[in-house]
């Protein structure tokens, strides 16, 4: 994906916030939704982690509608984040379940603190 200004960089984060709050949803009323939720985290996960990104922030990361959306969606991805735990925490526990790129992405980044420091400075998304 190549995003060439900062209102597609908008959008793109828009984007995100509005379709994790619309796969809560489903996720509460069906258990396919969780899968759908948990594929949108990891979607999520690899736009932060993507080093190309880093030229956007740097770029666009300061404009107050740029932080004020990545903000929003550091909320509603915790939500969903906390939402995910939960209803896969016994499928994780009984190994019914594999954990998901972005669950296991975020359990090494509570692991490795330094890891975590270094990719809130470096993308300045605070995940």
């Amino acid at each position: 994906m190549s995003i060439v200004s900062y209102v597609e960089l908008l959008d793109l984060l828009n984007s995100f916030e509005n379709e994790l709050k619309q796969l809560m949803t489903t996720a509460n009323n069906a258990p396919e939704g969780l899968e759908l939720l948990g594929a949108k985290l990891d979607s999520l996960c690899e736009f932060i982690v993507c080093e190309e990104n880093e030229q956007l922030w740097k770029q666009w990361g300061e404009r107050e509608d740029v932080k004020q959306s990545a903000e929003r969606l550091r909320e509603t991805s915790s939500v969903a984040l906390c939402m995910v735990e939960k209803m896969r925490a016994l499928y994780v526990y009984t190994e019914e379940l594999d954990m998901d790129l972005y669950l296991s992405f975020y359990l090494h980044l509570l692991t490795k603190k330094g890891v975590m420091l270094k990719l809130t400075e470096h993308l300045k998304f605070g995940l």
